[in-house]
């Protein structure tokens, strides 16, 4: 009885961790909020639009506003449009703005810092993010997604007491 408890308390936890978890990033008229993200390899950031028409462009750093050759582009959108990105693990930091009407220049960037991302290289510098692989970026909003990472935790320990609870019936 005690094997197949561990057993079950131990797919119970591979469950938990292996989940990519949904980040959501609202694109108002003149900021992402959260601008700042940070997720996991195989997660997904939702970039879902307000108000408006709008954009999300990846850029090389954190203050450029032009767009990184072969990086995402969301095309503009209506509100009530969603965008969607799954991280990978070929970044560390991805960067992104808002390439309409100036709203890069006036500070509408953003950052998703990915855990679990392939370490940037030998000298510890970010090849993407020539400031020096700060993962800054990104004003106005702030904030980061840890409630996700919270409810990803309880959804856990509710499985875990499931379990417990039907072996304390035995």
């Amino acid at each position: 009885m005690n094997r197949l408890f561990t057993i079950l308390f131990l797919i119970a936890i591979v469950i938990c961790s292996a989940a990519a978890e949904t980040f959501v990033v609202n694109v108002a008229a003149n900021k992402y909020d959260p601008a700042t993200v940070k997720g996991k390899v195989n997660d997904v950031v939702q970039f879902k639009f307000a108000a408006g028409r709008n954009s999300v462009v990846e850029a090389s750093n954190s203050t450029s506003c032009i767009p990184l050759a072969g990086g995402f582009d969301s095309t503009v959108k209506n509100a009530g449009d969603m965008y969607e990105l799954k991280l990978t693990d070929a970044k560390q930091n991805i960067y992104f703005y808002s390439s309409i009407n100036g709203a890069c220049a006036a500070g509408m960037r953003g950052s998703i810092a990915v855990e679990g991302a392939k370490s940037p290289g030998a000298n510890g510098s970010d090849p993407n993010n020539p400031d020096g692989g700060s993962g800054g970026g990104g004003s106005g909003g702030g904030g980061d997604s840890s409630a996700a990472s919270s409810s990803m935790v309880s959804y856990g320990v509710l499985i875990l007491s499931a379990i417990v609870a039907i072996f304390a019936g035995f």
